[in-house]
């Protein structure tokens, strides 16, 4: 029995194009005339196609040329596949609206709360066909990257192997959440011993692979020798936002994280760290360089930075 790569490699891209046009002239003359080819070549392409077919496809009937059901059923097949290969052929051409491409992120969850209601609208507007999958972060994410799951990751770390590209994206700010009833609100203007006191909630990063990860928030501390007192982490972002909101428990994330949300009422920042390149985190938008030459992946690309800066840089 032949494998689907087989028979499909009996088939002559010319022959379903010879095909498509014998099916809508239905006159082997000006079918040739349309192809720009001789009348006995068109002549011998429908011969070759009764043989790949098994079928005789256009019978002749007094002066017409009426199509079999199996042409019928072939010519709803072809033509898709004649467009898709014109897509093929055509990729620089690219326009938004008629995109259809599903493209998976991998972003560090407090920034996945910060944009992503800005960067579904705003990509549904200008490609409401485009299907997004936010895709929950890794510490190492170049794995998902090779095997296709992932089309980009938000990273703090600019480090990245040989095959991908990381593009800078800038620097943010980072601040100290509580609760609006928390005790520090209260009492004003805090500073950063005075939130270390209490106890931090953090959201977890996919670590699978065990690699010796530093949270950049810790690493911000360290530097002034430092450490928060973590009661509780979860990847569970509703769960960490939920407690945060009922706890005297903080949260440590970017300044920027709760500036669109409903939760401003209930969360607030406390601290906010001086905008100082040691006391900030580094964004980067990592990419496999397979994905280079697509046009889709490139405008992709360009709104991911766009967003990005506008929420949070």
């Amino acid at each position: 029995m032949q494998s689907l790569e087989q028979k499909i490699s009996r088939i002559d891209l010319n022959l379903l194009t010879a095909f498509n046009v014998l099916y809508a002239e239905k006159n082997v003359s000006k079918a040739a005339e349309i192809l720009y080819v001789t009348q006995p070549a068109m002549s011998k392409s429908l011969a070759k196609l009764r043989n790949l077919f098994d079928d005789p496809l256009f019978i002749r009937s007094r002066n017409e040329w009426i199509t079999t059901a199996k042409a019928d059923e072939i010519a709803k097949h072809t033509q898709t596949v004649m467009a898709t290969v014109g897509k093929l052929l055509n990729t620089d051409s690219f326009i938004p609206h008629e995109c259809e491409e599903r493209f998976s992120i991998s972003i560090p969850l407090l920034i996945g709360h910060a944009i992503a209601t800005e960067l579904f609208l705003g990509i549904n507007q200008i490609a409401p066909k485009i299907v997004i999958n936010e895709v929950a972060p890794k510490t190492n994410p170049f794995h998902a990257f090779e095997s296709g799951a992932v089309d980009f990751a938000i990273s703090t770390n600019d480090s990245a192997p040989e095959n991908f590209n990381s593009t800078y994206i800038g620097h943010t700010d980072l601040a100290i959440f509580g609760r609006s009833e928390h005790p520090l609100a209260k009492a004003g203007k805090t500073n950063l011993e005075s939130c270390l006191n209490y106890h931090f909630l953090d959201l977890l990063i996919d670590n699978d692979d065990n690699t010796n990860f530093v949270h950049p928030v810790d690493a911000v501390l360290k530097q002034r020798n430092l450490k928060r007192d973590i009661i509780f982490a979860s990847n569970q972002l509703q769960t960490v936002i939920a407690l945060l909101a009922k706890t005297d428990h903080l949260l440590v994330g970017p300044a920027k994280s709760f500036n669109d949300s409903d939760l401003q009422s209930s969360i607030t920042p406390l601290f906010h760290f001086k905008s100082k390149p040691e006391s900030q985190i580094g964004l980067f938008l990592i990419e496999h360089k397979r994905i280079e030459q697509s046009p889709a992946h490139q405008w992709m690309k360009q709104q991911l930075i766009q967003i990005l800066t506008q929420v949070l840089i």
